[in-house]
């Protein structure tokens, strides 16, 4: 462990100059949404159990330990069992910055693991000298220790056996997709914050061509490569109901890749949700102001209750998704922003936040 733990490291720092505005920011931005101010608070769903958190590992590809946090509802009224997420964080790691979100769901009445996916090894999308057929290997490797947390949960006495969600932030919602399409009967539903949809361009930013001026023929490989197994190149592979949700202003991944993502999906017939923040740029689940991140667990809670709690209720799923038998007839999918209003459009615009003050 000790070896891949300093893998870890050199890799963040690799990337450190690069991210400096943001290392602070997650560490002051969980603070801020666990325990918002009065106007942020009404935009928050109102909790119901008290919440429990606890270390949590199970063992990934190669039986190498995955580590991360499981946080459950607790109190006389907590369910025996809760419908279970597994989040994945983004490309520079910052895993334990969710514990806020994970512990503010357990309240709601969800089961939440946050792991950290670089425990036992690293993919970095910059390197341009390692072996391509070794760094294919390890990618593979990477999201089977993913895959590995939706087993974890799904075995898990306290999780709904109706399958997990995923729930991916930045590239962690990029690769959601896979763990979804490497798991298909036990995922119940998608969710991507700011993940992106594409990744050739991802590949084509300038740090990342800069690094590749330097690399050698298996680089050049992995780099044409790897920018071919984007979520849109699984599309035929994903059954689970999905939701996007991405800041209008992000300068890193364009909003446009989550709108054409959605159309993709609706045109294979994947019940699909997007909501645009109009204010928030990228990682806005860690901005300094938290209402955009208290608005996108507004929608994500909505989405659980349309898309999956429904149907652990029927006891099936309209599409056969997740560990659920098929409906047996067909069941209208719900695809406003609020439920009961099935007329309304599937991308979600939210409103800004509400000026308290008189």
């Amino acid at each position: 462990m000790g070896i891949h733990a300093s893998e870890s490291r050199s890799f963040l720092t690799r990337r450190a100059a690069r991210w400096l505005g943001l290392l602070a920011a997650p560490l002051l931005a969980g603070g801020c949404v666990f325990l918002p101010p009065a106007e942020i608070a009404q935009l928050a769903p109102r909790p119901r159990h008290g919440a429990g958190l606890s270390p949590y590992r199970y063992p990934g590809a190669e039986d190498r330990p995955i580590e991360g946090f499981l946080a459950l509802p607790s109190g006389p009224a907590a369910p025996a069992r809760s419908p279970c997420l597994l989040f994945l964080h983004g490309q520079i790691g910052f895993w334990r910055s969710y514990r806020p979100y994970a512990l503010q769901l357990a309240q709601l009445g969800y089961g939440v693991l946050y792991i950290n996916y670089y425990s036992a090894r690293v993919v970095n999308l910059k390197e341009g000298t390692r072996p391509f057929e070794e760094r294919v290997a390890r990618l593979r490797l990477l999201l089977e220790d993913m895959a590995r947390g939706v087993d974890a949960l799904a075995a898990h006495p306290r999780c709904d056996p109706g399958g997990v969600t995923v729930v991916g932030f930045s590239l962690g919602g990029s690769y959601a997709f896979h763990v979804a399409a490497l798991r298909p009967r036990k995922v119940a539903a998608i969710v991507s914050f700011y993940g992106g949809y594409r990744f050739e361009p991802l590949m084509d930013t300038w740090d990342i061509r800069l690094a590749y001026l330097f690399a050698d023929e298996d680089g050049r490989r992995w780099h044409q490569w790897f920018a071919r197994q984007d979520p849109l190149s699984l599309i035929g592979k994903i059954r689970a109901p999905v939701l996007l949700l991405h800041g209008r202003k992000d300068t890193w991944i364009p909003s446009r890749q989550a709108t054409e993502y959605l159309e993709a999906l609706q045109g294979r017939g994947i019940p699909a949700d997007l909501a645009l923040l109009p204010e928030a740029n990228h990682d806005f689940m860690f901005s300094f102001n938290p209402s955009a991140g208290q608005r996108a667990v507004g929608h994500l809670v909505n989405f659980l209750e349309r898309r999956v709690l429904a149907s652990f209720r029927m006891g099936c799923s309209p599409g056969g998704y997740g560990a659920l038998p098929p409906c047996p007839e067909s069941v209208p999918a719900q695809t406003a922003s609020q439920p009961g209003n099935r007329g309304a459009s599937p991308i979600l615009h939210s409103a800004p936040a509400p000026d308290p003050r008189p």
